[in-house]
């Protein structure tokens, strides 16, 4: 359970900052909130498949989820932006 647990977040963490089309062809957030779309809507299914790429880009840069989490607050992480 503490596995899913870790994989649900991580797949809830990609889901925040998809964007979707709107009808004038601009993109926006998700309408709505996460639990209003099932486990097979094409978003979750990405946000869960895309947790391994993100693992990937961390081991080749030699760090792991708890290697970030032990870093102390405040040091940056120059290849990991917000962008």
């Amino acid at each position: 359970m503490f596995k899913l647990l870790v994989w649900d977040c991580c797949a809830w963490s990609a889901w925040q900052f998809f964007q979707v089309k709107d009808r004038k062809g601009n993109y926006r957030d998700i309408p709505g909130t996460w639990t209003q779309y099932a486990g097979y809507f094409p978003l979750w299914r990405l946000s869960y498949s895309i947790i391994p790429y993100i693992c990937m880009k961390f081991e080749q840069n030699g760090l792991g989820f708890q290697k970030l989490y032990n870093i102390p607050q405040g040091v940056e992480v120059p290849w990991l932006t917000y962008q």
